[in-house]
């Protein structure tokens, strides 16, 4: 009988740790999914603002420069880790604006994942609400 409880003691805690794992990875889905339809319309967009001097006209990106000048001169214009990435991204997709789009919205999504876990793991009441109004906030947000 001590054998029984035991074992029924134990599947109670663990169907409990996956149905709560269940839940959460089905929120994260769901706050990454809310992330790409609000901003499904960037996909047809063109590059736009600063995209001129940190990407399309950059000779780092596009011209004699390259790689080891992103980090070693002032063409990087304080962004070496981002124009790193550019440059990685126009090696594999050119100038197309979709993938610099899709790579943006990405990390946005996954910014707003990683926010909601901290603020559950602080325990604070609402993490998800407050990650996906962070993420679905139009204002002050720059998607490329």
């Amino acid at each position: 009988m001590s054998l029984n409880a035991s074992r029924s003691g134990t599947r109670k805690p663990r169907n409990l740790q996956r149905r709560l794992w269940q839940q959460a990875s089905l929120l994260g889905l769901l706050l990454i999914a809310l992330i790409f339809i609000a901003y499904v319309r960037v996909f047809n967009a063109d590059f736009i603002w600063d995209d001129e001097s940190h990407l399309t006209q950059n000779p780092c990106i596009i011209g004699p420069l390259g790689f080891k000048e992103i980090w070693t001169s002032a063409r990087a214009v304080y962004y070496p880790l981002v124009l790193t990435t550019f440059w990685a991204l126009h090696k594999v997709a050119g100038l197309s604006p979709w993938p610099y789009h899709l790579l943006n919205v990405s990390l946005h999504a996954g910014s707003a994942v990683l926010l909601w876990q901290v603020l559950r793991q602080l325990n604070v009441r609402g993490a998800w609400l407050g990650a996906a109004l962070w993420a679905l906030q139009r204002y002050g947000l720059c998607i490329r």
